[in-house]
């Protein structure tokens, strides 16, 4: 069973339409009224006549009256078959208004449709405007642009459309919609839009636009601050206000945020998207506290100084200070080369700006050095310095020594401490110690002849202080201790042997020669064994050096007469068994055990 609702006039007719079919549905078509002269919400049971139990936004297959003022709370949809939405009196959408295919809109003389947002039609929608139409956002064709309508008898208009129109083809001349049209307008422009129809700049200068504004909520905006309200010149504060669709500041600023940067007090104004103005917001009070004056920098800029040494700076008074170091004291030690500067702390907690930079300049020191100092010096040397760079100062600053010029003398042993100083712009020094050894003296002792004797001691002096050291200069020897003084000297050569005695102490140094002579071996030729204590030997002087040196003696007939294989210069003129020999001249053969053989001839006298 289905119920048609049908207004006739005022008076409402009931009509009960029951359609019975196998496989088939019910239909239901209606009318609904709103009472008149009756303020309320569409949604409220009690806004029409009679009651409507089942209160929707969303309308099919029903005609709606609208002879009070009603408020939908939202948005309000029509859909389905062909329908009217008549308005005799005001209606306010807080949302969109959307028309399906054969949805209809007719605002008769004094209606009044006001839609908080945006107007979206159909295929076949047609819509009629005798009284006010006001759409604070946008209206949109949601199909062909060449099927329904948008008309009205008003010359200009009352049609206000805050936002866009779209598709743009239903302003440009077209027939179906000479209301909106844009290209040749039939009424009267409007002067801010250029179109039949009127925008919110002309929404606001035409005499509805108190009533709409009445319709708005009151509310002041809140403003927000991203830091403290009260700060130094040159620094400001971001205020910022909620989020709307359009602000204005006491400032004249038409952001959401704005700059405060100037002591004053600071207030907004926001326009939501329907149209609807705040109120002023709470007045916030900037307070811009003045800067100190700039600093100075006692000294003043710029300085040098050589590496190493540091510069106190000190700033003008102030209660408080900020080096571009980050330092927060008056005065600060530097050392470093470049730009310093300060800022002053005013009592209201300002900076000042930075003072003038104070440049400081380091000169690097010289990198000095003492040259031509290899060692050691002995007592009472002389040597002739050097430095690096040249042109510096020598100094002894203690020990044994006296500079003149370039020239150091040591006057004792000990340790000389010398200093060299170079001045550029800065002055570098070196430093150095000079150890002093005591003089020695070598003496290698006296020279030496020896008849072919080929060992020998040296007598040489002790090296007091420090240690001698023995070495052959020419012909041979060998040393049994080198360091000794009195060392032994074996493996002479015949003819003569050189030797150095060298004393040491530190760096002092000394050497003496000395000279060892070995005479050939003598050969006698005549000896007299009669037992008077005179040349009763054969003797060879220096073979007593040579043991196992064999001698054998021979007749002149050539027989041999005597033999000895270790010969110890002790032969008397006596054959093998004991006899003297006959005075007369003998020969001899002598072989020495260094591997030498001395032959001659031996005349026994009696």
């Amino acid at each position: 069973m289905l119920y048609l609702l049908k207004f006739i006039g005022r008076t409402l007719i009931s009509v009960f339409v029951i359609y019975l079919s196998t496989g088939s549905c019910a239909l239901l078509s209606q009318s609904v009224t709103s009472l008149d002269n009756y303020t309320g919400n569409w949604e409220d049971p009690l806004s029409w006549n009679p009651e409507w139990d089942s209160v929707t936004s969303k309308i099919t297959d029903t005609d709606i009256t609208v002879n009070g003022f009603i408020t939908v709370n939202g948005n309000l949809e029509f859909y389905g078959s062909t329908t009217s939405l008549v308005i005799n009196d005001t209606l306010v959408i807080r949302g969109d208004l959307v028309l399906g295919n054969n949805n209809n809109v007719v605002i008769n003389d004094n209606g009044i449709l006001i839609i908080r947002d945006s107007l979206k039609i159909s295929n076949q929608t047609e819509i009629t405007v005798n009284g006010y139409l006001i759409v604070t956002n946008a209206l949109s064709k949601l199909s062909a642009i060449n099927q329904g309508s948008l008309t009205s008898n008003d010359n200009p208009v009352n049609i206000f459309i805050c936002g866009s129109v779209s598709d743009i083809g239903l302003t440009d001349n077209n027939i179906s919609y000479p209301a909106i049209n844009c290209s040749s307008p039939v009424t009267i422009k409007y002067p801010n839009s250029n179109c039949s129809y009127g925008n919110l700049a002309d929404l606001m200068n035409n005499q509805i636009y108190s009533f709409y504004q009445s319709l708005c909520p009151v509310w002041a905006p809140l403003i927000s601050a991203d830091g403290p309200l009260s700060f130094c010149e040159g620094d400001s504060v971001i205020l910022t206000t909620v989020k709307d669709s359009a602000y204005l500041w006491s400032t004249g600023d038409t952001t959401q945020s704005v700059s405060a940067g100037v002591s004053a007090g600071y207030f907004v104004t926001t326009t939501d998207k329907n149209g609807c103005q705040s109120l002023n917001s709470d007045t916030v009070n900037i307070i811009v506290n003045e800067m100190p004056g700039q600093p100075l920098i006692n000294p003043e800029s710029p300085v040098s100084i050589c590496q190493g040494d540091s510069i106190t700076l000190s700033s003008s008074e102030g209660f408080g200070y900020l080096w571009s170091t980050g330092a927060d004291t008056k005065s600060i030690n530097i050392s470093e080369p470049g730009n310093y500067s300060v800022k002053i702390l005013s009592d209201s907690g300002c900076f000042s700006k930075s003072s003038a930079p104070f440049i400081l300049t380091v000169n690097s020191v010289p990198d000095v050095s003492i040259t031509g100092i290899t060692g050691s010096m002995c007592s009472g040397e002389q040597i002739s310095l050097t430095g690096d760079p040249a042109g510096g100062i020598f100094m002894v600053t203690d020990g044994p020594g006296i500079i003149s010029g370039n020239t150091l003398t040591a006057t004792g042993p000990g340790i000389i401490k010398l200093g060299y100083t170079y001045t550029d712009l800065c002055s570098g020094s070196d430093y150095k110690s000079v150890k002093v050894d005591e003089n020695v003296i070598a003496d290698a002792g006296p020279d030496q002849v020896l008849v072919y004797e080929f060992l020998t001691q040296m007598d040489a002096s002790p090296a007091l202080p420090g240690s001698g050291q023995w070495s052959v200069v020419s012909g041979t020897g060998i040393i049994s201790d080198s360091s000794s003084p009195t060392s032994v000297i074996s493996g002479l050569s015949a003819g003569i042997n050189e030797f150095l005695w060298k004393v040491r102490n530190g760096s002092c140094e000394s050497d003496d020669m000395v000279k060892v002579e070995i005479s050939d071996l003598v050969t006698p030729t005549v000896f007299t064994p009669n037992d008077d204590g005179l040349n009763d030997e054969l003797v060879f002087p220096g073979l007593s050096a040579f043991s196992g040196s064999k001698l054998m003696i021979f007749d002149r007939l050539g027989n041999e007469v005597y033999k000895s294989q270790d010969y110890l210069n002790d032969w008397k003129g006596k054959d093998e068994k004991n006899r003297d020999l006959k005075p007369d001249t003998y020969y001899y053969i002598l072989k020495i055990s260094n591997g030498r053989t001395i032959k001659g001839f031996i005349e026994i006298r009696r």
